[in-house]
């Protein structure tokens, strides 16, 4: 029988040696899967959890830190266009401005304002005023005394650095003729900009050279 069982085994050695590595691998590899205990604290990319797992790292919001120290203070920033204005009396003279202007009252009802720097494209903005002066009165005009904004030979204005100045003309209650009356005169910007120069129609008086 011994003889048997050499002889069957000589025969057969591949095939029983196949088998039992076959056999082995399974039980080393069922020896080998890895159980919590074995996991190193740590050692597991977020990727490899389990939803759940990864919303249970979540915690309570924390108390609000301390705010930071105040930083620096920025650089200050370009000045706005603003106005320049003055409030003018019925003779001419200035009671109140903003500064730098000056004004000459060169007949009855005409008033030329100097703000010391172009004006022409800025917007000209006139107000008949109580400045040491409570009678009624009619229209008040105002206009740059340089183009384009402007009607050329308005009484008074010069004729050097007419962009510097602004025409004011008034008159009397139910404009039938000029008066000396107080107003408010002021510019604003920014500059505007020049479009072609309207026709101005024809028409008698008014507060031009003749």
């Amino acid at each position: 029988m011994l003889r048997g069982i050499t002889r069957y085994l000589q025969r057969h050695h591949i095939a029983l040696l196949a088998l039992f590595l076959a056999l082995g691998g399974t039980s080393f590899a069922a020896a080998s899967f890895i159980n919590g205990k074995q996991i190193k604290p740590g050692s597991l990319p977020k990727n490899r959890l389990t939803k759940s797992a990864i919303k249970s790292l979540k915690g309570n919001k924390g108390v609000q830190g301390v705010p930071g120290q105040r930083g620096p203070t920025g650089a200050q920033g370009v000045a706005g266009p603003g106005a320049r204005w003055a409030a003018v009396s019925p003779t001419g003279t200035i009671v109140l401005q903003s500064g730098g202007i000056a004004v000459s009252h060169p007949g009855t009802g005409i008033y030329i304002v100097n703000f010391g720097a172009d004006v022409s494209k800025d917007l000209v903005l006139l107000t008949p005023g109580t400045v040491a002066d409570g009678s009624f009165r009619g229209t008040a005009v105002g206009s740059s005394c340089a183009a384009p904004a402007t009607t050329a030979s308005l009484t008074g204005c010069p004729t050097t650095n007419a962009q510097n100045f602004v025409f004011v003309g008034e008159l009397n209650s139910g404009d039938t003729a000029v008066g000396n009356h107080g107003f408010y005169v002021a510019v604003v910007g920014p500059a505007g900009t020049a479009s072609p120069t309207p026709v101005r129609p024809t028409a008698g008086g008014g507060f031009t050279n003749h």
